[in-house]
C-alpha cells in the first residue's frame, strides 16, 4: 500500500485493525482547503520554535549567560517572522531551520566542553548529537504507532511534505511539539552523568557516526518514559483529528 511506510510490520497491522478510517481520514486530509493546510503547517511550526525558545531560556535562567540572551533575542525576532510567512511552508521551514541553529548554539553554551560538540549533525559522532539521533527515532516511532493506530495516513504532511515521496511526513510534523523538549532532555542526560561516551559504538554504516550501545538504549528508554508522558499525543492527536472534522476550528501549538 503506498499510504503506509515500506518495511514497517507495525504499519501494516494498525492499517488492517483501521483500515475504514484509514481511508475516511486519507479522503479529510486530501480535501483539506489551503488555508487549513496553512493552519497547521503554522501551528506545527510555531510549536517548534517556541519550544525551543523555552527550553533555552529556562536553561538560561540560572546560569545567566549574555551570549544566550543575544542567541534569545535573535530567536523572538526571528519567531515574530512566522506569521508574515503564514501561507508559506518552505519560508516558515526556513525560519524555524535559524531558530533550531540559535537553539543548538546556547546547548553549545551549557554542554560540557568536553562533550565536543559544534553544531546539529545527524552524522555527527559526539555524544549529544547521537542521543539526539536516538531519541528523534525512538519519538516519531512512539508516534507513528499512535497515528496509525487511530487510522491517520502518515504519508500527508503539512509543514514537512515533498511532493512523489513516500515518506511519514505527519509523524515529522507530529514530532515537532515535542521536540525541543527532547533535545533538552539529551542534554539533562549527559549533564546528570546518565549517559558518557561509554554507551557509544560505531555506526556499522562506515561513516563517523556513532549510534548507542545496548546498555544505552536501556538507559534512553528508562529516561523516556519516565519523562514524556505519552498521553499527550493521544490529546493531540484528538485535536487534529477534530479539527478535521470541523469539530474546532483551530489546531493550537500549545502541549497541555
Amino acid at each position: 500500500c503506498p499510504f503506509i511506510s515500506k518495511g514497517r510490520p507495525i504499519a501494516i497491522i494498525c492499517w488492517i485493525e483501521s483500515g475504514n478510517k484509514f481511508f475516511y481520514y486519507s479522503k479529510k486530509m486530501a480535501k483539506l482547503p489551503k488555508s487549513k493546510q496553512d493552519k497547521l503547517a503554522f501551528s506545527f511550526c510555531k510549536g517548534v520554535c517556541l519550544g525551543r525558545m523555552y527550553e533555552a531560556r529556562r536553561l538560561n535562567e540560572k546560569r545567566g549567560s549574555e551570549k544566550v540572551k543575544q542567541y534569545l533575542k535573535q530567536m523572538t525576532i526571528l519567531e515574530r517572522q512566522l506569521k508574515d510567512n503564514f501561507k508559506d511552508s518552505q519560508k516558515l521551514m526556513g525560519l524555524e531551520g535559524n531558530i533550531a541553529k540559535l537553539f543548538f548554539s546556547c546547548m553549545r553554551e551549557f554542554l560540557p566542553k568536553e562533550i565536543d560538540f559544534k553544531a546539529r549533525d545527524k552524522d555527527a559522532s559526539d555524544l549529544y548529537n547521537s542521543l539526539i539521533n536516538s531519541f528523534h527515532g525512538v519519538l516519531r516511532a512512539k508516534i507513528q504507532r499512535r497515528l496509525l493506530a487511530v487510522g491517520l495516513n502518515t504519508s500527508f504532511g503539512f509543514l514537512h511534505f515533498q511532493n512523489g515521496k513516500n515518506k511519514p511526513f505527519l509523524v515529522w510534523d507530529f514530532a515537532e511539539f515535542w521536540i525541543p523538549y527532547v533535545d533538552k532532555l539529551c542534554f539533562y542526560g549527559i549533564n546528570k552523568g546518565i549517559f558518557s561516551e561509554k554507551d557509544l559504538i560505531n555506526s556499522k554504516d562506515g561513516k563517523n557516526k556513532k549510534w548507542l550501545n545496548a546498555k544505552g538504549w536501556q538507559k534512553l528508554y528508562k529516561l523516556f518514559n519516565e519523562r514524556i508522558d505519552e498521553k499527550q499525543f493521544e490529546a493531540k492527536i484528538k485535536e487534529f483529528i477534530e479539527f478535521l472534522e470541523k469539530k474546532r476550528n483551530y489546531f493550537s501549538w500549545v502541549i497541555k
